[in-house]
């Protein structure tokens, strides 16, 4: 009875960031699968009657009315791209002046809170537009602002990877984010199953009235139960601003500070050639998901949103399984480089993209969930690679410059894909894939370039931890009034030690 209790407290002491990652991907990826069906139904409202925006979902009838219905998917596109740009602009603007920085010079609990606050404001937002469809897709707007102002969750995800990589050693933080990336695949995997089926069924009002209570329970246990890690002095440095100079300009400095540091040339390059394949990814990954739904409801496909959830549900739960269960294995048990694995991964969903474009029965775009099922090793591998080239006062910047490039990139993304989805309408509605498919193609030689040039230890182990706190991480939490120390213990230990060909290395 002792030891299973013990058991269950050293459980519970091994959770971290983890429940606030869950409840907020999972609200994030219910809101934007109901998101995208509620752009699509309001853009069909705005053009024809309710009647025949229902009608449109039969295959038979949306055949014989091809042009209204690629009238349809052409605003919904629209809608899709002001929307993506309307939470894109000050996404970027908030994570590359301050998020990163706030996680480095106040806490590492802070970059998390903000992201809740402003999707519970977003869920808000949504669900009013689902009580009032009859509402211009206009005002759908109104919630991405809100969403982009608090950073959105591209901060949400940098705000994770570094809470996560800052109490990671080097050699355990590509498994680390594997774990996490986990976390947010399968987060997607109940989300988009269920959120397709409860649309069909019982409407939009109860996904975001589902969303909005994840939010909440988030934004409440990030600020009442998960554990803050404060900077040292010296990790603070200069304190001689004033409070609003601080808060406000002081981030701008230390970004800028982050971005002209002088590093050593290889470490520049490979830094920034690391960033500029997870760019090439989200492009590609922004500009899938803004078009997918259009493509599977187009005739002949004319999917329901419960077919296109399940679809999607199969495909996270599929990608976040190899990461969670493949990725550990092979790292443990294999003597294959990270950059082998971000490779492999490459192929995989240049395979999956290319597959997709071509498909037009149901059980063939299915076949994709297994060819593009390691498409999430090269996130992880990227994130954890590129924490292992700075130092650890320095990754909260980090990630917050990569954050807001990747906005940037969502937005160009959603420009690119949404302008140029309708144009191919006429002659082949599955270019925008094809076209994804080449850019992971080019990401491959990029990293393989990289494979190459390390020959020891391949990226995530060529420039060593640049920390000498290689044997325990400890962070800082708040207590009353003062500062105590306490041992953070992540969730995956238990499953990751009995991986290990080291049983009695510590996971710090």
């Amino acid at each position: 009875m002792a030891a299973g209790h013990k058991a269950c407290v050293n459980t519970l002491r091994k959770i971290t960031v983890e429940p606030v990652l869950l409840l907020y991907m999972y609200a994030s990826y219910l809101s934007f699968s109901a998101f995208m069906a509620i752009t699509y139904d309001k853009s069909c409202l705005s053009l024809y009657n309710s009647t025949f925006c229902t009608d449109l979902d039969n295959k038979t009838f949306a055949k014989v009315h091809k042009s209204q219905q690629d009238d349809v998917q052409a605003t919904s596109s629209g809608w899709m791209m002001r929307s993506n740009i309307a939470m894109g602009v000050p996404s970027t603007l908030s994570l590359l002046l301050w998020m990163g920085s706030w996680g480095d010079r106040v806490g590492r609990r802070l970059p998390l809170v903000v992201p809740c606050a402003g999707d519970v404001l977003y869920s808000v937002c949504n669900l009013i537009n689902a009580i009032y469809m009859d509402a211009s897709p206009a005002f759908l707007m109104i919630g991405q602002v809100f969403s982009g102002l608090s950073g959105g969750y591209l901060a949400m995800l940098m705000a994770s990877y570094t809470y996560l990589t800052h109490l990671a050693s080097p050699d355990r933080r590509m498994m680390r984010v594997g774990v996490a990336e986990a976390a947010v695949f399968l987060a997607g995997t109940i989300s988009v199953f269920l959120s397709g089926k409860l649309v069909d069924t019982l409407g939009f009002v109860p996904v975001f009235g589902i969303s909005l209570g994840c939010q909440v329970a988030a934004f409440v246990y990030a600020i009442f139960i998960l554990p803050d890690i404060k900077p040292t002095l010296e990790e603070k440095g200069d304190n001689s601003t004033g409070r609003c100079q601080g808060v406000f300009l002081r981030p701008l400095r230390d970004m800028w500070t982050f971005v002209t540091t002088s590093r050593d040339s290889q470490t520049r390059l490979h830094l920034t050639l690391l960033i500029l394949v997870i760019n090439i990814l989200q492009f590609c990954t922004t500009g899938e998901g803004d078009v997918l739904l259009l493509y599977l409801k187009r005739a002949p496909r004319s999917w329901s949103y419960t077919t296109y959830g399940y679809f999607k549900g199969a495909e996270n739960f599929t990608r976040g399984a190899t990461v969670l269960i493949i990725l550990p294995l092979l790292k443990q048990l294999t003597s294959l480089r990270d950059t082998t694995l971000i490779m492999a991964g490459h192929v995989s969903k240049m395979a999956g993209l290319i597959l997709l474009g071509l498909a037009k029965e149901t059980w063939v775009i299915f076949l994709v969930v297994g060819v593009a099922a390691l498409q999430g090793f090269p996130s992880a591998g990227l994130r954890a690679s590129m924490a292992g080239l700075v130092n650890k006062n320095e990754q909260g910047r980090l990630f917050g410059v990569v954050a807001a490039t990747e906005s940037i990139t969502s937005s160009l993304s959603t420009v690119a894909f949404n302008g140029l989805y309708p144009l191919t309408l006429d002659f082949y509605d599955g270019f925008c894939f094809q076209m994804a498919a080449f850019l992971v193609f080019i990401c491959f030689f990029v990293v393989l370039y990289q494979h190459v040039t390390f020959k020891r230890s391949g990226i995530l182990n060529a420039q060593g931890d640049r920390n000498k706190e290689t044997k325990e991480s400890e962070g800082r939490m708040s207590g009353r009034g003062s500062y105590r120390r306490h041992r953070i213990i992540p969730l995956n230990l238990a499953v990751e030690r009995s991986l290990s060909r080291d049983p009695q290395q510590n996971y710090t």
